[in-house]
């Protein structure tokens, strides 16, 4: 039974590397219309700091996915030997992070993305 127990974390696990990296698509698909229409379009004007900073940083965003499945992997390596409840109250506050940190991301993302077309201050 161990075994299948063991196999049930590293699913859960697997399943929060998962949705962290779903959450980095989702702030790619949300920066892209922005990307594409003031930068590889558009004049190339400035840009919001955030919109900004946003637009150069997507692609190295791509450590939250990394950095969460080594994190994930540490974590097995030290809830898989604890009782059972304490696995399912680590896994739950694992599993609570993972949403709150994509559902962060998406809001830095949104919000980047849509300050252009709201035409809220530019850097200088």
């Amino acid at each position: 039974m161990i075994g299948f127990k063991s196999f049930m974390l590293q699913v859960i696990l697997i399943f929060n590397v998962l949705i962290i990296f779903l959450f980095w698509i989702a702030c790619l698909v949300i920066i892209t219309p922005a990307y594409n229409h003031f930068i590889q379009y558009g004049t190339g004007g400035l840009l919001p700091s955030l919109t900004q900073f946003a637009i150069d940083a997507r692609f190295f965003f791509l450590i939250i996915p990394i950095l969460w499945s080594i994190i994930s992997f540490w974590i097995f390596k030290k809830i898989r030997w604890k009782e059972k409840k304490e696995q399912v109250e680590l896994l739950l506050l694992f599993s609570m992070i993972t949403m709150t940190s994509g559902l962060l991301l998406l809001i830095f993302f949104g919000i980047s993305g849509i300050l252009p077309y709201l035409m809220v201050g530019a850097a200088s």
